[in-house]
């Protein structure tokens, strides 16, 4: 760790222990890298946001959008709400060296440190690569189709960072074939819910 602080430009932050959710901090924690901090000289201050990925996405809105469009197009018909997270894919997420080449993190009052590749929760320009694994996956997923009542229909899809939301009609495998396709896409965790 010594060598990488000696390197220029190389900025690294403490760590932090924040709480799990439902668990006590005495009990248990998550431990995160405090890149936002100090004011002024943290990692997220040296940090060129020009250079991260377009982490714009799709109103909510579009969601009752679909979910009345179904309606009217099927009604009588059930309507299921897929969601999707990409499995843990803050570990997943490799950053350019041009972005930034690693981040690091040292332990209070001790030596030791940690370097990774990979971007991290917390970082100003994470939102931009997680949104990539999402636009990604809902270009797949839209490009996919199953027939309705004998029709071709793309499949639908929303996104927002690396969360997806596929509503779709029950009718026939319609529903099966959304799920399958998007399981295919990436290492996801998918809820599928009733829309009332």
């Amino acid at each position: 760790m010594d060598s990488q602080l000696k390197e220029p430009g190389f900025h690294s932050s403490a760590f932090a222990v924040v709480p799990k959710k439902d668990v006590l901090l005495t009990r248990d924690g998550r431990i995160i890298p405090e890149i936002s901090v100090p004011q002024g000289q943290s990692v997220n201050d040296a940090t060129d946001t020009a250079l991260t990925p377009d982490a714009r996405w799709d109103p909510f809105s579009c969601i009752a959008l679909r979910i009345l469009e179904l309606r009217t197009q099927y009604p009588g018909y059930n309507i299921y709400a897929l969601v999707a997270d990409i499995a843990d894919a803050f570990h997943r997420v490799p950053v350019h060296a041009r972005h930034s080449f690693a981040f690091g993190g040292t332990f209070p009052r001790s030596q030791i440190g940690i370097v990774s590749e990979m971007a991290v929760f917390g970082w100003t320009a994470s939102p931009g690569f997680f949104a990539i694994m999402g636009k990604a996956t809902i270009h797949y997923q839209r490009t996919g189709t199953s027939y309705v009542i004998g029709y071709p229909v793309p499949f639908w899809a929303f996104q927002w960072v690396d969360d997806i939301v596929i509503i779709e009609v029950d009718i026939d495998d319609r529903l099966l074939r959304a799920e399958r396709r998007l399981k295919r896409c990436h290492q996801v965790s998918v809820r599928i819910w009733q829309v009332e």
